[in-house]
């Protein structure tokens, strides 16, 4: 089995390493880029068999794919992100010896920071790669219908993401009624996870009279991680994942403000660290069930009164487990089994 990535930091790394945990039946090896606003750290490159870099240049990258994939004999190529997408589709010609398995994790014609032009170009190309992939992998419901493209025989299958920690009771403070609480944001500083939106509603929550301490776990772009200090936000940096996993976990609230997104990981390790979640309304959780979403960055500070109270807190925690049931170990691996076995000859493969 043959991972393609064009970036192993955040989200798409830790979905790729769940799914090398949840099938150790597969020989995984790992193709990859490295960006430079997301470092892979060392614990993003463990647990593969073998750990490959692309060369620099596009056409060089797809190139590579055809020539990795036979050294190493792998039976199944999985491409992930939608620049590896289109590196794996136009280097190599999915098959019945050396299928294709894409997984988007977020299609790029779903970004709101391009025209309606270059969305419509993107959109355009999947469709026409689609005609050259087997499986595609998604990890949402939207991605589910999405993926049904026109005049493309693959089949499309829901493999929800997951959360790898282990779950901790909230922080006890005596006379929390009292104390300032802790609302975070989360993810590469960008305009995908838009910190503008986060900026926009600490902002209207501390102007209605409320005192809280923001803090954004991540790093990115310089000149916004300096927007957020300004707003009296506290930016971490980049962490590695524990650490950012510990930072999260000391949140009394976690605000998840993306303008886009496939299924965000972050969200997911939020109810696991049992951390009160409220989420900015996108179609990516329209289907999910999530208990608390907000459209406008002022309806957080509209709705704070249900967000500051403890047992409130408590009782979303619970609602939000009920919501994300689904995304289990057993029923992440049971998709990728019926993902990858659908189109591959063997059980397992390298």
């Amino acid at each position: 089995m043959l991972h393609v990535s064009e970036g192993v930091a955040s989200g798409v790394a830790a979905a790729i390493k769940d799914y090398v945990r949840n099938t150790p039946e597969f020989e995984h090896h790992l193709l990859f880029s490295e960006r430079a606003d997301s470092p892979a750290a060392g614990s993003d490159l463990a647990g593969f068999a073998g750990v490959h870099r692309m060369p620099h240049g596009h056409l060089k990258r797809a190139r590579s794919i055809g020539r990795v994939a036979s050294e190493l004999g792998a039976s199944i190529v999985h491409a992930h992100s939608s620049r590896a997408g289109v590196y794996v589709r136009l280097g190599l010609r999915s098959s019945a010896k050396r299928p294709i398995v894409y997984s988007p994790h977020c299609y790029a014609f779903e970004r709101r920071d391009l025209s309606a032009v270059a969305r419509l170009c993107i959109r355009l190309t999947e469709w026409a790669l689609s005609r050259n992939t087997a499986v595609f992998a998604v990890c949402s419901r939207r991605e589910l219908q999405l993926s049904r493209w026109p005049a493309s025989r693959a089949r499309a299958i829901y493999v929800p993401n997951v959360a790898t920690v282990t779950p901790v009771l909230p922080r006890y403070r005596p006379g929390a009624g009292a104390a300032r609480l802790v609302v975070a944001g989360a993810g590469r500083i960008g305009p995908q996870k838009d910190p503008h939106y986060f900026i926009a509603a600490i902002r209207a929550l501390r102007e209605s009279g409320v005192d809280v301490e923001a803090r954004w776990i991540g790093g990115g772009d310089a000149s916004v991680e300096a927007e957020l200090t300004a707003a009296g936000v506290q930016v971490t940096g980049w962490l590695t994942r524990s650490a950012g996993l510990e930072a999260l976990s000391k949140a009394d609230l976690y605000l998840h403000t993306a303008a886009w997104e496939g299924f965000p990981i972050a969200v997911l390790e939020a109810e696991a660290l049992e951390v009160a979640t409220v989420v900015r309304r996108i179609p990516a959780f329209d289907d999910e069930g999530l208990p608390a979403m907000i459209s406008r960055p002022e309806e957080f500070a509209d709705r704070w009164p249900e967000f500051a109270d403890e047992d409130a807190r408590v009782a979303l925690v619970g609602l939000s487990r009920h919501a994300l049931a689904d995304h289990t170990d057993q029923s992440q691996r049971t998709a990728l089994l019926d993902a990858w076995n659908s189109v591959s000859r063997h059980s397992t493969s390298s």
